[in-house]
């Protein structure tokens, strides 16, 4: 955690960085300082940018599987040609009215030589694509996401002591992270981490920024009494107020990720690796020019080797941006100067053309490199535009990442995903079934034979040929069947024998004998993709194929649910990094003063201990339910010894094992005639209230009656208390068995379990 006073004193400071990388003066310290910084990081821009376009098709390969969807705008026009509503080249303009690359409408159209249109390829337009990835991704990720979106709080945080001042400390930290959640919409964002991960093996979330925060100006809520004559005279009173703040997260594709590859990707977790990571994007040099926290905005160059990038990998570019317009070819012959060959300036009028800009992220001594004598390793955000120009730089609070990864091995720099596994059996599935249509529709094939010489050459006799013929070819009806005009005499001079008051008749192939092994092609394709998924057809929502024993259940539901733990170890290993860049994030930049619900379980006395106030009785706005109390401090009483630890979020949400351990350690001390008159009444009590806490029901608190905390409990009134509280435990264990029962727990039970007296044990 970086204290921002120190930094200060040593002259580590963003005011520091920015007179550095403004400087202009080639020959003096800083602006050697500033040349050095600019060369090193352009380097491992221009590396790690080609690495991203040279390899990006192991992700636009996932998009487009994911997308795989026939039906589309650019599609429709191929429906209506079908169905003869429009003609051939109707359709093709209709296509191109659409917006749909050049690409997409000439997979469909056939051309001659000349580049005549000749034909529309219907049979591939047909082609059905199956999208097994979006399916099998989809109930993934629901069955991670709902391991996490519904905790509360969203971000757990638990103290390193068992004390209840700690705990108060955690608890305040906690409700305070969790109204960033709901500010920042983090469950949200976490739905999106966690279904890249699945898609693309791994995702980065980055801090937006080191810290946000938005102010409003709000009325003096003594303001009605300025008022003369029921209007201000002058100014209305009014104070700014902070209506939101903490950490903005982003989620870049992963095909522009990068980060120290001489380090495993998920150092960054820990921040015991890397040395720097970040993402790079495209955008209008407008956008930089027209913002004023961006400083060097006339200096950013750019060079014909960045612009022939988006000609190299041009189908990268269409495929994740609406438009690219090299700055070179905007770029007025003046804009040129002697920098070095190739390399021009942006420019006021260049508004529209596009800028590459990195997110760099630099782990760096500022001692080292003259920022100040600190001489401890720091964060630092630096966003560099066009050929290497720096113009935003940051000190952050924290590390800069969290990485969200599945099944990745450190040791290689390109994973597979869910998806990646999944391709090559949606490709074949789409195939298959394509296969099944395309010999189905074989199947129904069928040819409307009309007798013309039935209807006499005459106009009557014409005119009823021609509504048969209209008929007959769909002109009256949705579907459309092709018609054959023949002649009966013919047919039986060639030995066929129709009868002759047939009118017409129907002429139907074969039955193709190949669907029932298509079919089972199929349904084995289906089954493999799902033991490679490791999927069984009870967590797919279909029955079992047989009948299953109670054991058995219990082995698959164990199973499956190793691999969800696996993979949740991953997750709760991202959001415990997303837990300290916040923490350290609020303590070093938050505001000083906080407002925080906690539960009504803590005394004045241990309120008063951590340093923090209960609200005034006057504001009770701020005590939202009668079981919560509000409590008023500083950020500096948020500071304590707490705990990161995987088991906050999958495995959160009921402890149910240790809430059984309790519940039989408060029998035994109940029905203990030796045990129970030497336990004071709020000990006891804080038994129950903690069984309430592990079971997920917070708002729950006993609490002895005022000046009997410390007296034992004895007969008559708290007799009944006793006899209540075992009442309470007992649905409280049974609640807790049918929960265990119902998730298929039973099996994480102790294997000996302590023993329940079923009588007064006397010690």
């Amino acid at each position: 955690m970086i204290d921002y006073e120190i930094l200060k004193e040593a002259g580590t400071t963003n005011e520091r960085l920015r007179e550095i990388l403004t400087n202009t003066e080639p020959e003096s310290k800083d602006g050697k300082l500033r040349a050095k910084v600019e060369k090193m990081i352009g380097s491992r821009m221009s590396e790690h940018v080609t690495y991203s376009l040279r390899n990006h098709h192991l992700y636009s390969a996932v998009d487009l599987a994911w997308d795989s969807s026939p039906i589309n705008k650019s599609t429709i026009p191929l429906i209506l040609y079908a169905q003869k509503r429009i003609n051939m080249e109707g359709c093709v303009r209709e296509m191109q009215k659409t917006g749909a690359p050049a690409s997409a409408v000439n997979q469909y159209v056939k051309r001659d030589e000349s580049g005549k249109i000749t034909d529309i390829d219907l049979p591939k337009f047909f082609e059905v694509n199956v999208n097994l990835v979006r399916s099998f991704v989809t109930r993934r990720l629901a069955a991670q996401v709902n391991k996490y979106n519904n905790l509360y709080p969203f971000f757990k945080y638990e103290s390193r002591t068992t004390g209840p001042v700690g705990k108060l400390r955690a608890d305040a930290l906690s409700q305070r992270m969790d109204i960033m959640a709901d500010q920042y919409d983090y469950r949200h964002f976490q739905t999106q981490a966690i279904r890249d991960m699945f898609l693309y093996g791994h995702s980065v979330a980055f801090p937006r920024a080191s810290w946000e925060r938005e102010v409003q100006w709000t009325k003096d809520p003594h303001a009605e009494e300025f008022k003369v004559d029921g209007s201000f005279e002058g100014t209305i009173p009014k104070s700014s107020k902070v209506t939101k703040e903490g950490v903005g997260w982003i989620l870049p594709h992963p095909s522009r990720v990068f980060w120290d590859n001489s380090h495993p990707l998920s150092s960054l977790n820990t921040d015991t690796g890397c040395n720097y990571c970040g993402f790079w994007d495209v955008i209008r040099y407008g956008d930089i020019s027209d913002n004023s926290s961006f400083f060097n905005r006339d200096q950013i160059g750019f060079s014909k080797a960045t612009d022939s990038l988006y000609v190299n990998f041009s189908d990268y570019f269409t495929q994740y941006y609406t438009k690219i317009t090299p700055a070179s070819s905007t770029a007025d012959p003046s804009a040129f100067n002697d920098r070095s060959n190739n390399i021009g300036r942006y420019s006021g009028e260049m508004v529209e053309a596009s800028v590459m800009v990195g997110e760099y992220f630099w782990k760096v001594s500022p001692k080292d490199w003259g920022i100040g004598s600190y001489p401890h390793p720091v964060w630092i955000h630096l966003k560099i535009a066009g050929d290497n120009t720096v113009i935003f730089a940051e000190i952050m609070p924290s590390s800069p990442a969290a990485v969200f990864s599945f099944n990745e091995n450190d040791s290689r720099m390109l994973n597979l995903s869910v998806a990646h596994e999944l391709m090559p059996y949606q490709d074949q599935l789409t195939n298959l079934l394509s296969q099944l249509l395309e010999t189905a529709k074989a199947d129904l094939f069928s040819v409307a034979v009309l007798n013309s010489d039935i209807f006499p050459d005459t106009d009557d006799g014409q005119k009823v040929l021609e509504d048969f013929r209209n008929t007959l070819s769909g002109k009256n009806f949705y579907a459309t069947t092709n018609v054959l005009e023949a002649s009966f005499q013919k047919l039986r001079d060639l030995g066929i024998d129709p009868k002759a008051d047939n009118v017409f008749k129907i002429v139907r192939s074969a039955p193709n004998t190949q669907l029932t092994a298509v079919f089972q092609s199929i349904s084995h394709l289906l089954a493999m993709a799902e033991r490679m998924m490791a999927l069984s057809p009870q967590e797919q929502g279909q029955p079992a194929p047989r009948e299953t024993s109670a054991t058995e259940v219990t082995i698959i539901n164990n199973t499956t649910e190793s691999v969800y733990s696996y993979i949740s170890e991953a997750i709760d290993e991202a959001r415990a990094a997303q837990k300290r860049i916040c923490y350290e994030g609020l303590v070093s930049l938050g505001s000083k003063s906080v407002y925080l619900p906690v539960v009504n379980r803590y005394t004045d006395d241990v309120i008063a201990r951590a340093g923090f106030q209960n609200v005034a009785d006057e504001d009770e706005s701020m005590n939202s339910i009668g079981s919560r109390r509000t409590i008023t401090g500083t950020i500096s009483n948020l500071v304590h010894d707490y705990v990161f630890t995987s088991r906050d979020g999958s495995e959160r949400s009921l402890n149910t094992m240790s809430a059984q351990n309790l519940i039989q350690l408060f029998q035994i001390i109940t029905q203990s005639q030796v045990l129970l008159p030497s336990i004071p009444k709020e000990k006891l009590f804080e038994i129950v209230n903690e069984i309430f806490r592990l079971l997920g029901a917070t708002d729950l608190r006993l609490q002895a009656p005022p000046g009997e905390e410390g007296q034992p409990v004895t007969g008559g009134a708290d007799q009944e208390i006793q006899e209540g509280m075992q009442q309470i435990i007992q649905a409280v264990q049974q609640n807790a068995s049918d929960i265990q029962t119902l998730s298929g727990g039973a099996s994480q039970q102790p294997q000996n379990p302590p023993p329940q007296p079923s009588t007064p044990t006397t010690v």
